[in-house]
């Protein structure tokens, strides 16, 4: 059930950057999909607020969350704890 879950899940497609602290924030993202905010701070040594306004000059988005929600159509949360589930073999079935 899992592997035909996985199979069909639509690629997860990230944006990258010139930016060696944003880099450095979506190589501990990728590495660590359930951590939040404040704990890819504290891997990358940056404060969040620095986090934010580096994200923002670089994309122009002003929020993540949002950005994400609108290219995958749920939320950065929902996706890890889908994500989770399917890797722990759940049986829930996937969002349609």
């Amino acid at each position: 059930m899992t592997v035909e879950a996985l199979a069909h899940e639509a690629p997860l497609w990230l944006p990258t950057s010139s930016d060696a602290l944003l880099q450095a924030a979506m190589d501990e993202t990728r590495a660590h999909l359930a951590a939040e905010l404040p704990d890819v701070c504290a891997a990358i040594g940056c404060s969040t607020r620095t986090l934010r306004r580096r994200f923002h000059d670089a994309t122009g988005w002003t929020s993540f969350t949002r950005a994400f929600t609108r290219a995958t159509g749920e939320t950065p949360s929902a996706y890890r704890a889908r994500a989770r589930g399917y890797l722990r073999g759940s049986t829930r079935s996937k969002p349609a």
